[in-house]
This record gives structure tokens, sequence and C-alpha cells, in this order.
């Protein structure tokens, strides 16, 4: 089990015992994969190239919150915009950003 998921089902623990103490409870969770599928057109960055172009799924439009304005995740061509180019239009590229999927 992942540390974030281990701390979480503890702060769980502690919580249900201050609020109810002497009493037992039955946690379930489901942790099916099929929580994990995503729509062809779903805007997530392990599904996005780093650069524009080549073989990578056709994103839907997004929004830019920062501007709240609507920004396509293709060029005007047509060619899947990449990673790098997403983050600079919003503002958020830095050198050196180290990315991991």
């Amino acid at each position: 089990m992942p540390i974030h998921q281990t701390w979480g089902f503890f702060f769980l623990l502690m919580v249900f015992e201050s609020a109810f103490p002497g009493c037992q409870a039955l946690f379930l969770f489901n942790n099916a994969t099929s929580h994990s599928a995503y729509s062809k057109d779903a805007l997530r960055a392990c599904a996005m190239n780093l650069c524009p172009g080549r073989k990578q799924a056709h994103l839907r439009p997004s929004v830019n919150y920062s501007i709240g304005e609507i920004q396509a995740m293709v060029m005007p061509d047509g060619t899947p915009k990449g990673l790098w180019m997403v983050l600079q239009e919003r503002q958020l590229w830095k050198l050196r950003l180290h990315i991991q999927c």
C-alpha cells in the first residue's frame, strides 16, 4: 500500500476513534482497476508527449484557469500539442522541470 494511502487510513481510524469511542467499524474500500478508466480524449499528462505531434491522443479542450479561457490541445493544423507547449501557454514551464509518469 503506498505511503499516502497508509497515512490516510490511520487518519481515518483516529477520526473514527475520537468520534465514536469504544465502538467498532467495518471499512470497505473499492480499489478496482476500473476506476482508472478514462475517455480517449481525457486530459492526462501521462498520455501526452513532451513535444508536439508524433503519436499521442487528440485531447479535448481544457480551461486555463489562470486566465479563464478555453485552451485548445491541438494546433490550428490539427497536430496535438505536447506537454511542453501546454505548460508554456499556461506559464507553468520551468527550466530543468523533471517530468515523470
